[in-house]
């Protein structure tokens, strides 16, 4: 019988999956700032792996780096082939036809 192995998740990828979904609920508004020290505390957890999943999320488009400024939630509507794979999911935004 073979053993099923889990190989555990890097807090990174387990904070921005969090936060993927509360982007797609409208939880955090398209447009707005994100206030690292807020979410941070609200996950338990230090800014760090928080900052790393908001790189992740930025290489994926849901959020904009602004230089010595901070993040900003993407304020637009992602093209339908952005949306692909997320397994039926509604991304929270209405679709473009780009």
């Amino acid at each position: 019988m073979n053993a099923l192995h889990l190989t555990p998740r890097p807090l990174y990828e387990e904070v921005a999956e969090r936060l993927r979904q509360r982007i797609f609920a409208r939880d955090l508004e398209p447009g707005s700032w994100i206030d690292e020290i807020r979410i941070a505390e609200s996950l338990g957890i230090s800014r760090t792996p928080l900052r790393e999943a908001l790189k992740v999320l930025a290489t994926e488009g849901l959020v904009t780096m602004k230089l010595r400024r901070g993040r900003v939630l993407r304020d637009r509507k992602p093209a339908r082939d952005e949306v692909e794979g997320l397994d039926g999911q509604a991304p929270g935004w209405p679709l473009s036809e780009d």
